[in-house]
């Protein structure tokens, strides 16, 4: 399987949407993007580089990892300050999604300084640039496996290829949306901030 991690307050964009949309469609940060792209991995752990940074949480600091080695992650604080943490799992042959390393995409970016800092980074933490793959467009939900992470387990919420369908899992998507919903009435964000945070 192929995961695309993500913090539960992102839920409701991507589920109101039917997609995950790429990097370029996202944040509310204005700053230039290097890629657009929907990024994705073959590990099994959330990657340190898609963490929130969270203050109050050290080891959600990519600078700590990037610095110290062996930092144990808190994955239930972190989940718990930003409603859960997810993934979206994809089989290996979806022939929406391809390998990064081999990529035309990664090709085009070996010759920027910045770009090369970035995979040197994902790697000394422990993110293994090799095992990153990319969507080129917005990803939509079908054929899909959604796990949330509870207690060090990934426990599934939804899967698509045994044959669950999106109506058939409405009542799990509505609760997952009402709990992004609080969380950005907790931060005072708008919807379309919001929709732009995810």
């Amino acid at each position: 399987m192929i995961y695309h991690y993500t913090k539960g307050y992102t839920l409701k964009s991507i589920f109101t949407d039917g997609f995950i949309a790429t990097e370029g469609k996202r944040g509310l940060s204005r700053s230039p993007k290097f890629t657009d792209l929907v990024w994705l991995t073959s590990q099994k752990v959330f990657p340190k580089t898609a963490l929130p940074s969270i203050s109050t949480i050290p080891s959600s600091s990519l600078a700590l990892h990037y610095s110290v080695k062996n930092v144990a992650v808190d994955y239930d604080a972190i989940a718990e300050s930003c409603e859960g943490l997810f993934r979206f799992g994809f089989t290996t042959d979806d022939r929406r999604i391809k390998r990064w390393w081999h990529s035309d995409e990664r090709s085009q970016m070996l010759n920027n300084p910045f770009w090369r800092h970035m995979e040197s980074l994902a790697n000394k933490v422990g993110d293994e640039v090799r095992q990153f793959w990319i969507s080129t467009g917005d990803l939509e939900l079908r054929n899909f496996v959604l796990e949330r992470l509870e207690s060090g387990r990934w426990v599934t919420v939804i899967n698509s290829l045994d044959g669950d369908s999106l109506e058939q899992s409405n009542e799990v998507i509505e609760a997952l949306c009402a709990n992004a919903e609080r969380w950005a009435d907790q931060f005072g964000l708008s919807q379309s901030d919001f929709r732009l945070a995810a």
